[in-house]
């Protein structure tokens, strides 16, 4: 029977000394098997030379320390484009509709909102969109973009989110 083993990463300091790794920095890893688990322990070249004949792990290694790069920051906060969205809302028809829509599809890409009707008012098609939070209506126009109207389109909602401003 096949078994699905967690084994930690690299912690950032020596399990004998509690001194931190520094970038660069060569350690040993061990492997131990507890009772219930799988041991991961790491020691500095130091603490690795004065280790005692007692230790007995199932494997070890060599590596290098390197310092986890911080997550890259997220595109877009999560309720950016919903708030964006309501403010645009409440401005009526100063601002684009092509600006209105596509915030409207990236809720929908989200799971945030769903499409739950699509109307015919005064030959223009209207997309019903459901808050699934919130249960809240919103009624979107959709402006029919062209593929070559895309892009300035994306931009006015690139230039929206980035900054808040509506563009001049």
């Amino acid at each position: 029977m096949q078994k699905d083993w967690h084994i930690h990463s690299p912690s950032h300091q020596c399990c004998v000394t509690g001194q931190s790794f520094s970038e660069g920095e060569t350690f040993f890893s061990i492997l131990e098997k507890s009772r219930s688990e799988w041991l991961r322990k790491d020691f500095s070249k130091d603490a690795w030379s004065a280790r005692n004949d007692n230790l007995k792990p199932v494997c070890f290694w060599k590596s290098e320390f390197k310092i986890a790069p911080p997550p890259p920051p997220e595109p877009l906060q999560k309720d950016q484009a919903e708030t964006l969205l309501r403010h645009l809302m409440g401005e009526g028809e100063t601002v684009s509709i092509g600006a209105k829509y596509v915030l409207a599809a990236m809720l929908e890409r989200k799971r945030l909102f769903r499409q739950v009707e699509k109307l015919d008012q005064d030959g223009r098609t209207v997309l019903v969109y459901e808050h699934l939070k919130t249960g809240e209506t919103f009624l979107i126009t959709d402006p029919g973009l062209k593929l070559a109207e895309l892009d300035a389109v994306q931009k006015e909602v690139m230039l929206l989110l980035a900054g808040g401003q509506e563009p001049t």
